[in-house]
């Protein structure tokens, strides 16, 4: 992007390469949780004075910037089988920290047969890493926008042989019109890994009540998402022809991403889809690569909702 596309672009940029940081990332940093042993990070608090700073940068650049107009929800559509048309199942590692970052719906006491319903599951990043657990017998539930994306979950050989077994099961839809009759009551855990922020701001409290129709009573929706002021908001939102509306923007392959607060993610599963809340926080940190002597800054929510006994 050429500086004087908007003015404001430099402040941006500035904000974070001269950030103070408490201390600066420790040698002995553990490796991120794709395993990328160049990036090391450490937990990071800011302050009101430093959210407040990047807020008042993001509202001069609404003003300043121009505004993309909204999209359909078939332009969304058509914007993931691009993406995964591209890049087949080669651009997103296989989580397999899950267990790690949510150990009482992904550890070694989870719940006998556990079931999982993942939403915006792509190409089975989260689901497949389960069916390879020897421990537990995982049932799983996948379903995405994106057609090309289901098609290519069902290529790989884990799906197929735990389909065989009938512990494998996917589909193609949006999740803000609706879910599966099969995914419908059936999770033990369901989750949200992601793909939220995808959807249309307008559309999310119906997306948040769909996806607690897949979870039975008691059972557990896991959520991780970009979290307000991320670095890639702040560099989106310094462009031109990105922002669509607050906090949500287009990226340069079409796609769409929106930035979560606390208070959003309340908002949608406590009060809109009835759930009761368990955990909800934010994860920031800065991330410093050796080999290319760079720092970001990250922030991602962190959530687990309940489904109430008596729902």
């Amino acid at each position: 992007m050429a500086r004087n596309e908007c003015s404001v672009a430099a402040s941006y940029y500035d904000l974070y390469a001269n950030a103070e940081l408490t201390t600066a990332p420790p040698s002995n940093s553990p490796a991120n949780e794709d395993g990328d042993e160049q990036t090391l990070w450490e937990e990071y608090e800011w302050t009101a004075e430093d959210e407040q700073k990047v807020a008042d940068q993001l509202q001069k650049s609404a003003i300043r910037c121009k505004v993309v107009p909204s999209f359909r929800v078939e332009d969304d559509k058509r914007s993931w089988d691009d993406f995964y048309g591209r890049h087949q199942v080669n651009f997103f590692k296989d989580r397999h920290y899950l267990a790690t970052a949510f150990p009482q719906e992904f550890g070694p006491t989870c719940s006998a047969n556990p079931c999982l319903v993942e939403l915006g599951c792509g190409v089975g990043n989260a689901l497949l890493p389960l069916l390879e657990d020897t421990r537990q017998r995982w049932t799983v539930y996948g379903m995405d926008l994106s057609e090309i994306a289901i098609a290519l979950l069902k290529q790989d050989t884990r799906f197929t042989t735990a389909a065989v077994e009938g512990r494998a099961f996917a589909f193609a839809g949006d999740l803000s019109c609706g879910v599966p009759e099969p995914c419908r009551g059936v999770a033990t855990v369901a989750s949200l890994l992601f793909c939220l922020s995808a959807i249309p701001p307008a559309h999310q409290a119906a997306a948040a009540r769909h996806a607690a129709a897949t979870l039975g009573p008691g059972s557990v929706l896991v959520l991780r998402d970009y979290g307000r002021f991320d670095e890639a908001q702040v560099k989106l939102g310094s462009q031109r022809n990105r922002l669509i509306t607050d906090n949500y923007y287009r990226k340069y392959d079409g796609t769409k991403c929106f930035y979560f607060s606390l208070h959003d993610l309340e908002r949608l599963f406590v009060q809109e889809a009835g759930l009761d809340m368990l955990e909800l926080d934010y994860i920031r940190r800065v991330y410093s690569n050796r080999a290319q002597q760079s720092t970001r800054r990250r922030v991602w929510v962190h959530a687990r909702f309940r489904k109430p006994l008596d729902a």
